[in-house]
């Protein structure tokens, strides 16, 4: 899964947990990012694949925040090891336009 991203966010992001809890409904998975949550919107409790969408960083201020996965139903509290990286966002470029050319 990515470990950093744009501090606009919006990519998928996809967690794996050993031992999910049995009957683990995605509504009740938060992923916290430093001050900013993501809900669950898919998993796959056989492989025990989460997945999330990374939230946009409040502030707009690059830098690392805490990953910290809460399993709501059982109160389970999970740290993951590495930190995550809002990067700067760069500034939007036009690649192109198209059509080049219109007859009148």
């Amino acid at each position: 899964f990515p470990l950093s991203e744009y501090v606009s966010g919006r990519t998928k992001i996809d967690v794996t947990v050993k031992n999910l809890p049995a009957g683990l409904v995605k509504s009740q998975v938060v992923l916290d990012f430093g001050a900013s949550n993501a809900t669950c919107n898919g998993d796959d409790t056989a492989t025990g694949v989460l997945t999330f969408e990374i939230p946009t960083e409040p502030t707009a201020t690059p830098g690392a925040v805490p990953l910290r996965l809460h399993l709501l139903a059982s109160g389970e509290s999970l740290e993951l090891p590495r930190k995550f990286d809002y990067l700067e966002q760069k500034p939007a470029v036009i690649t192109s336009v198209s059509p080049s050319k219109a007859s009148i």
